[in-house]
Formats: structure tokens, C-alpha cells, sequence
């Protein structure tokens, strides 16, 4: 099948610049905004646990354990972290050591990234949310 198009002279440049603008303006902002999903958020998902985490120079990684006494009979349908470092971000992964989808407990582990200076922290939100099975 055929199809036509035009293509309007001088317009490809304008449509790129809006397309790169949002990537243009975060990286000027200096919040790096990264974040990290394992599994699902759906509608019927309750939120089952809320934690801001802060690391400094002092305290490079912690170990955040959820579940390890969970009489609540939900199930953890996904972790959602957001990094929320002030300047250009952490530039580092949480790993989630144990646990996790499916389970009613994890067990995520957050570290510091070497490049910070020394004064500044770290800072993590960590969100989990289930469903009572």
C-alpha cells in the first residue's frame, strides 16, 4: 500500500528542538529524577510501605527490610525508587538483595555513589505496594 506525504521545508528542525527541549531542560536543572520500578503499580494496588533514605558520607549503603514481620497477608506486587539527590543526581542503583514480587517481604539495598562530595547525601524514597491475596 501506498502513502503519500509531504514534507514541509523548515519544519524538521522546530520538531526536533520540541521533541529535545524536556531532555534539554532536566539536564540544566541538575536533578538527575532517576528512578527504579520492579514489577507492577496497578489501580487495586495499596501502598504498603513509605520510606525516605538518606545516606551520607558517614553511613555509604543501607539495607532497608520490609516484611521481616508482615502479619498483613499482602503481597508485594511492586518497589518503586526515586532518586531524589539534590545536584546531578546519585548516579547509583538500588539492588533488591531478597524478596520481592510475588513475596511479603524484601529486602533492597541502597548505596551511596563515590562521586558525591562529602557533604552531600544521598536521598531515596522507597515505595512498595501489594495486594491482600
Amino acid at each position: 500500500m501506498m502513502t503519500n506525504t509531504t514534507e514541509f521545508p523548515g519544519k524538521r528542525p522546530l520538531c526536533l528542538l520540541l521533541v529535545l527541549l524536556p531532555l534539554l531542560l532536566q539536564s540544566i536543572d541538575g536533578v538527575a529524577g532517576v528512578s527504579f520500578t520492579w514489577g507492577h503499580v496497578n489501580k487495586y494496588a495499596s501502598t504498603l510501605y513509605t520510606e525516605n533514605i538518606y545516606l551520607s558520607h558517614n553511613m555509604p549503603s543501607k539495607n532497608v527490610v520490609y516484611g521481616s514481620e508482615n502479619a498483613d497477608g499482602y503481597t508485594i506486587t511492586a518497589l518503586h525508587v526515586e532518586d531524589l539527590t539534590a545536584v546531578n543526581g546519585n548516579d547509583s542503583e538500588p539492588i533488591l538483595v531478597q524478596g520481592g514480587i510475588g513475596q511479603s517481604f524484601a529486602v533492597v539495598r541502597f548505596q551511596r555513589h563515590q562521586n558525591l562530595s562529602v557533604s552531600q547525601d544521598a536521598h531515596f524514597m522507597l515505595t512498595i505496594y501489594g495486594l491482600d491475596l
